[in-house]
C-alpha cells in the first residue's frame, strides 16, 4: 500500500531528527490519518451504511499496525457474537469475560516465551487488552438487558441494558470503530448503537460541530505537547537508569529526584497516544454528551472514552483518584464488569464482601497486564496503597489537607512518588532489576505503603465491646 510506504518513510525521517523509535512514530501518524474520516462520518447516513463504514475503516487501519494480528480480534468478535447468541442472558457476560480474558493470557504468555521481557508496539496484546473490554462489557449489557429494575442494584448497569440482540455486523462494527481500534478506548455499546443510529444526543451532532472540532483539537494539541515531554524528559532520563547497580551510590534524595521527573517523562508517551485517540473519538462524534444541570439547562461534554486526567494523575493528594485517573476507561471496566457484579453475586463469600470484590478486582487487573513477576509486586503494592488510603479517606484525611492548603505540596509529591516508584517495578519486567531498583531507592515504595496501611489498620481497630451490665449493676452506677 503507498500510504504505508509513505508512513514509512515520514517515520523513518523523523526518527533521524528527534531519536524516537520509529515505530512509535508510525504509530502516532496512523492515528492521525484517522482523523479525515472522522469528518466523513458527518455525511453518512443509514444505519448499514454507518454500521459498514465503522467496520471496514477501522478494520484497515487495524491492520495497517497490527497487521495478521488482528485475525484475533476478529476471531473474538465472532466469539462474542456466537456466545450472546446461544448462551443469551444467561451467564454470557460471565463466560465471555473468562474466555476473552484466557484468550489474552495466550497472548501474553505467547510473547513471554517469543521475546521474553520485551515488547513490541505492534504486538497483538496492545490491541486486545483493550478490546477484552468492549467484548465483555458488550455481553454484560445484553445480559442485564433481561433482568429487571429490582435486580439490577447498580445505576450503570440500568442505563446501558441492552434489549435487543445484536447481529454480527453490530458486534463487528462495535468492535472495530475506527477511532478506537488501534489502541482504544473502550466505548459503552449503547452509546456506539445511538450514535449509528443517530438517536438521542447524537441527532444533535451537526448542531454542535464547531463544539466538537474545538475540543477534538486541543486533545489533539495537548498529545502533542506530551511527545515533546516524552522526546526532551522521558529519553533524556531513561528509566532504565534507576535499575543499575552504580545507581545505588547516590544519596536517597538524588534518586527519588530522579524518579519523580523520569517518570512521567515516560508516562507522556501513553498519554500522548492516549490523547490522540481520544481526540479522535471526540471528533467523530460518538464522545457528545448533554446533562442537564440542576435548573435544567443542557451542559454539553465530551467525556465518553476519556482516558482520565494527567493532573489528577501526576500532581493529585488522592491516591484514588490518581489511579482512576491514569486509565479511567480501564478503571470503569473493572469497576462495573468485576468489583460491582462480584458484590452482587447472591452467595457466600462474595455478597457485599468488599474485601473480595477488591481482591478479585486487582488479580483480574494484574492477568489482564501479564504474567511477570514484577506485574504482581506493583498491583499487591497498589491493593495495599489503595485499601490504606481510603481508609484515610474516610478518616477525613485528605478533606484536612484541601482545607489546611499547606500541606497539599507534600502530599502531591509523597503521592506521586509512590506511584512513580511503584512504576520502578511495572516499567523494569526483570526481577533481578527490580530488586536492584528497590535497593537503589532505599525500599521508600515498599515501607511507605506499608506503612500507610498499618497505620489505616490501627484506626479500623474496632473497639471492644464492654460486657452487658446488669439492671443491678446500671441502678449503682446511676448512684455513684
Amino acid at each position: 500500500m503507498i500510504i504505508l510506504e509513505i508512513r514509512d518513510k515520514i517515520s523513518e525521517d523523523l526518527s533521524k531528527i528527534i531519536g524516537a523509535p520509529g515505530n512509535q512514530i508510525a504509530f502516532i501518524l496512523t492515528m492521525i490519518f484517522v482523523i479525515p474520516f472522522c469528518f466523513l462520518n458527518y455525511h453518512i447516513h443509514g444505519k448499514i451504511t454507518r454500521l459498514l463504514y465503522s467496520f471496514v475503516v477501522g478494520f484497515i487501519f487495524q491492520f495497517m499496525i497490527y497487521k495478521l494480528n488482528t485475525i484475533h480480534i476478529f476471531i473474538s468478535a465472532i466469539c462474542t457474537y456466537l456466545f450472546i447468541k446461544y448462551y443469551g442472558r444467561k451467564k454470557s457476560g460471565f463466560y465471555l469475560f473468562i474466555f476473552t480474558l484466557l484468550y489474552l493470557s495466550y497472548l501474553n504468555i505467547k510473547r513471554m516465551f517469543r521475546t521474553y521481557k520485551g515488547w513490541k508496539i505492534d504486538d497483538p496484546t496492545t490491541i486486545y487488552m483493550m478490546s477484552i473490554c468492549k467484548f465483555s462489557s458488550l455481553a454484560f449489557s445484553y445480559e442485564d438487558g433481561g433482568k429487571k429494575d429490582e435486580e439490577l442494584k447498580n445505576n450503570h448497569h440500568k442505563e446501558y441494558r441492552v434489549y435487543e440482540k445484536p447481529t454480527l455486523l453490530e458486534v463487528l462494527s462495535f468492535v472495530y470503530f475506527y477511532p478506537t481500534s488501534i489502541v482504544g478506548p473502550s466505548i459503552e455499546y449503547k452509546d456506539f448503537i445511538n450514535f449509528i443510529q443517530e438517536t438521542d444526543c447524537y441527532s444533535r451532532l451537526n448542531d454542535n460541530y464547531f463544539y466538537i472540532i474545538k475540543t477534538g483539537f486541543l486533545y489533539f494539541l495537548g498529545s502533542f505537547v506530551c511527545i515533546g515531554i516524552y522526546t526532551f524528559l522521558g529519553l533524556k532520563l531513561p528509566i532504565s537508569r534507576v535499575v543499575e547497580e552504580d545507581f545505588g551510590k547516590h544519596n536517597v534524595f538524588f534518586v527519588l529526584a530522579y524518579i519523580y521527573f523520569c517518570v512521567p517523562g515516560v508516562r507522556a508517551r501513553y498519554y500522548s497516544g492516549w490523547l490522540l485517540s481520544y481526540s479522535t473519538v471526540i471528533l467523530s462524534g460518538v464522545a457528545y454528551t448533554e446533562k442537564k444541570d440542576e435548573k435544567g439547562n443542557i451542559k454539553k461534554t465530551s467525556e465518553k472514552g476519556c482516558y482520565g486526567s494527567i493532573v489528577t494523575c501526576e500532581w493529585g493528594i488522592n491516591p484514588k483518584y490518581s489511579m482512576i485517573d491514569w486509565n479511567n476507561t480501564i478503571h470503569l471496566w473493572l469497576k462495573y464488569n468485576v468489583y460491582t457484579r462480584v458484590i452482587n453475586i447472591n452467595r457466600k463469600p462474595f455478597k457485599n464482601n468488599f474485601v473480595m470484590a477488591s481482591v478479585c478486582t486487582f488479580i483480574s487487573s494484574a492477568i489482564w497486564h501479564g504474567f511477570y513477576l514484577t506485574y504482581y509486586l506493583t498491583f499487591g503494592l497498589l491493593y495495599f496503597y489503595q485499601t490504606g488510603s481510603a481508609v484515610l479517606d474516610k478518616a477525613g484525611l485528605f478533606d484536612w489537607i484541601y482545607k489546611t492548603k499547606f500541606l497539599m505540596p507534600l502530599a502531591s509529591i509523597l503521592n506521586a512518588l509512590a506511584f512513580e516508584t511503584i512504576g520502578i517495578f511495572f516499567f523494569n519486567l526483570k526481577w533481578e532489576k527490580a530488586i536492584i531498583g528497590a535497593r537503589n531507592m532505599k525500599y521508600f515504595p515498599i515501607v511507605y505503603i506499608m506503612g500507610i496501611y498499618i497505620i489505616s489498620l490501627m484506626i479500623n481497630v474496632p473497639k471492644k465491646k464492654e460486657p452487658k451490665q446488669t439492671l443491678e449493676q446500671e441502678n449503682k452506677k446511676k448512684e455513684e
